[in-house]
Formats: C-alpha cells, sequence, structure tokens
C-alpha cells in the first residue's frame, strides 16, 4: 500500500513537471513570434528612412551607404527570419533551408564584406575568392555565416592586422 502511494505521488509531479514544462514553451514561442514581429516594426522604419534619402542623395558616396543600408536592412531581416527559425527548431519544427546551386554565391560574400568594411572602416578586409563551381547552399545562412565570422575576427583579432578572408571551391568541397 505504501509503495502505491509514493508511485502515484511520483507519478503525479511528473505530471505536474511536464504541464509546467509545456507552459514554459508555449511562452517561449509567443514571446519570440512577438519579438520577431516587434522587430520588424523599427526595421521597416529604417527601410522607409532610407528610401526617403535615397532619393534626396546627390553624390555617388551618398547613393552608396544609401545602398548599403538597404541592402543591410534585408539582411536584418533574415536574421529576424533565423531567428523565428530558432524558435521553430528548439520547438521541433525544425530549421528551413533555401537551397540553390544555380545562383553564384559570391554576389552574397561580397555584400556581406562590404557591409563589414563600411562598418569598420578603421580595420583591413582582404577578401579573395575562386568559386569556380557551384555551390548548393543557403546563400542566406552563408552570408549569416561570414557576418559572424568576420566580425568576431574584426572584434578580437589584432587590429594591426587584416582580416583575410578565402572563399573556394576545391575537390567538390567549398572552403571558407
Amino acid at each position: 500500500f505504501p509503495y502505491t502511494t509514493l508511485f502515484r505521488s511520483a507519478r503525479e509531479v511528473a505530471r505536474t513537471s511536464l504541464a509546467s514544462e509545456r507552459e514554459a514553451s508555449e511562452l517561449r514561442e509567443q514571446f519570440i513570434a512577438v519579438l520577431g514581429h516587434d522587430l520588424r516594426n523599427p526595421l521597416a522604419s529604417i527601410s522607409a528612412g532610407a528610401r526617403i534619402l535615397g532619393r534626396e542623395a546627390k553624390t555617388d558616396k551618398q547613393h552608396q551607404v544609401i545602398a548599403m543600408l538597404e541592402t543591410t536592412v534585408v539582411r536584418m531581416a533574415g536574421l529576424i527570419d533565423n531567428v523565428l527559425d530558432f524558435a521553430r527548431g528548439r520547438l521541433g519544427g525544425g530549421i528551413t533551408l533555401d537551397r540553390d546551386a544555380h545562383r553564384p554565391l559570391e554576389p552574397v560574400l561580397h555584400q556581406v564584406i562590404d557591409e563589414l568594411r563600411l562598418s569598420s572602416p578603421g580595420r583591413q578586409i582582404e577578401a579573395e575568392y575562386a568559386i569556380d563551381a557551384p555551390v548548393d547552399c543557403d546563400r542566406r545562412r552563408i552570408g549569416q555565416l561570414v557576418s559572424n565570422l568576420v566580425g568576431n575576427a574584426i572584434s578580437h583579432g589584432a587590429s594591426n592586422q587584416p582580416v583575410r578572408v578565402r572563399a573556394a571551391t576545391e575537390d567538390g568541397l567549398f572552403r571558407l
């Protein structure tokens, strides 16, 4: 008789704990959804401001900076999507990839490196590309990877040395 009571008690504790974990999981999912939505609104304002400034830009440098702002807004929107993907992955929904071997990868790498050069004018970033074969990958995620790696190198690397990026296809592999 005492063992039956003890077993029932342990089972009830487990049920309560499971219910609590489910509730916490639902709250996290709701928080991330709200966060994603709330981040999109100020980003839309930045995008609108960049478009307005773009109409009034007069010099090539101003047009270049505005174009960089606009591409950065697109990448930030992608990062917000990644946060939402992460939440779905943690909650069992998986992370989606947009793999494509037909589009070139170099323009994505150029864009990310140019953004980092613009945001870190005191640092030298050397980039070398030898991509002569198709790369079947999610370009947005590769861009995020390069941004994170080069950003870390800028922040934590030797300030008197250039950050070197090399991307190449070799023996059927993509090497970064």
